[in-house]
């Protein structure tokens, strides 16, 4: 049998991605949107999984397969994004004045 569910949460986070891009800026949507979009596709694929085996491996086979070296590498570029973006607006603060 075949499982649609991947296919099914890959498009739905594709779709709310876009549907949250096109957002109107009244809305206030936080900067934080599509990480929480992503997020809570996540869980849904976690509880169906888990739902499905019933088995507490369910979830730990899922949570030992993340791969913390990119998460890390991907939190270092963030990072250093941020500090650019800080040294840039205080340029730009300090050459208004």
């Amino acid at each position: 049998m075949t499982d649609f569910l991947p296919t099914v949460l890959l498009l739905g986070a594709i779709g709310l991605l876009i549907c949250a891009s096109f957002a109107p800026g009244s809305w206030n949507l936080p900067a934080e949107t599509n990480g929480l979009i992503c997020c809570s596709v996540l869980l849904v694929g976690l509880a169906v999984n888990v739902c499905r085996k019933r088995t507490p491996e369910a979830l730990l086979g899922i949570l030992k397969a993340i791969d913390f070296e990119t998460l890390a590498k991907q939190e270092a570029n963030l990072r250093m994004v941020h500090e650019a973006e800080a040294q840039l607006t205080a340029k730009k603060e300090a050459a208004e004045k």
